[in-house]
């Protein structure tokens, strides 16, 4: 699924709020957390899950682990290529 928040592009952005559990979370502003959402559920929707059920929580912490996964790869990247420079 794509995005409207290229994910690597929070690694150069400064954390901005410490309300979240994720790093990558504490990123986004309030209108780009609930666009990010709003993209979730109707990926999940698309799935026939819906916020109702126990499967929905249990995805979307799977999600929140993929996406953090992949963010703390871009971020070492970086961080080892400005090493290197």
């Amino acid at each position: 699924m794509a995005y409207s928040l290229v994910l690597h592009a929070l690694v150069f952005r400064p954390i901005i709020r410490k309300d979240m559990p994720e790093e990558f979370l504490n990123k986004m502003t309030d209108e780009e957390l609930l666009v990010w959402y709003d993209e979730l559920r109707v990926e999940f929707m698309k799935q026939g899950v819906d916020e109702s059920m126990p499967r929905w929580k249990l995805m979307f912490e799977e999600k929140v682990k993929e996406r953090k996964d992949i963010y703390e790869l871009f971020k070492d990247n970086y961080e080892r290529y400005y090493e290197n420079s």
